[in-house]
């Protein structure tokens, strides 16, 4: 796949094409290079032409073997099953978290100053406490 765009977030089309089998030569912008780097393909500057014309011409000179391989590899890493999980993860700890700071915080309320503040909150760390004091 040759992607050589001006500007991009992270290129599904760049995804589909790892995920199937191809090595990609595309432009460093945007989030491209979380995707393609000299593992999974040819990463270059935008609006350089020579650079594009040196990819293309090195991709049909290579075994693009390895960059296929690790294309797909590193497309796994995006697919739905494996964020879901990652997100699901993420989420459990955080709860377990919100469920330790709750049960510190009722049995140290009688410990908190009066300022009207959640207990739960005032465990929760520097950025909630912070938020906590400012909504007063």
């Amino acid at each position: 796949l040759v992607c050589p765009s001006y500007s991009e977030g992270m290129p599904t089309v760049i995804l589909e094409a790892m995920a199937s089998g191809l090595a990609v030569i595309a432009t460093n912008v945007g989030a491209v290079s979380v995707l393609v780097d000299d593992d999974t393909g040819y990463l270059i500057p935008p609006r350089d032409v020579s650079s594009l014309i040196d990819a293309m011409n090195a991709a049909m000179r290579d075994d693009l073997t390895a960059k296929k391989l690790a294309g797909r590899k590193r497309a796994e890493r995006f697919a739905w099953p494996h964020v879901t999980s990652l997100f699901v993860e993420s989420l459990k700890n955080f709860l377990a978290r919100q469920e330790n700071a709750a049960a510190l915080a009722l049995a140290s309320k009688d410990a908190l100053p009066e300022r009207g503040i959640d207990p739960i909150c005032e465990t929760g760390g520097d950025p909630c406490r912070e938020f906590c004091r400012e909504v007063q």
